[in-house]
This record gives structure tokens, sequence and C-alpha cells, in this order.
């Protein structure tokens, strides 16, 4: 979720996404100080409420920085049985 949310924001100058992919712990590496550099984090979960919400407005971006994370989840919903 933090990656993904993270992919929905404009980056820092002196961040690269790249580095955010490798990163071993990206959410205490990046997201949890973006969202303290935001005021966010008295917020529900977090500051992740308002974070997967801007994700979720920019999904074309989420999905050109997270293919294979989006790839997988939309496959798995495609799945999910019929009622």
């Amino acid at each position: 979720m933090e990656v993904s949310a993270l992919a929905s924001q404009d980056l820092r100058n002196n961040w690269r996404w790249k580095a955010i992919r490798a990163e071993v712990n990206p959410k205490e590496a990046h997201f949890e100080r973006l969202v303290r550099e935001r005021g966010l984090q008295n917020e529900p979960r977090e500051g992740g409420k308002t974070m997967v919400l801007e994700a979720a407005q920019k999904y074309s971006r989420v999905q050109s920085r997270c293919k294979e994370g989006v790839l997988a989840l939309e496959r798995r919903i495609a799945n999910w049985p019929k009622e």
C-alpha cells in the first residue's frame, strides 16, 4: 500500500523512483517521512487514508510506476467469484 501511495505522488527532487522501489523498507524510509512532512500522521491509518485516496485519483500514474503489482491486483480482481 505504501509504495502504491508513493507512486501517485510528485517525488521530491532528491528522491528517485528506482531507489524507492529498491528500498527494503520503503514505508519507513519514504512513506512515513512524507506523511510527517504533510502533517497527515494523526489522520486515519496514520496518513494512509489520504495517501490512498490520492493514489486512486492518479491511478494511471500508479499503473505506470508499479506495473507488476497493479497487473497482479487486476488479475486477482478479475478472478474473484461472481455473485
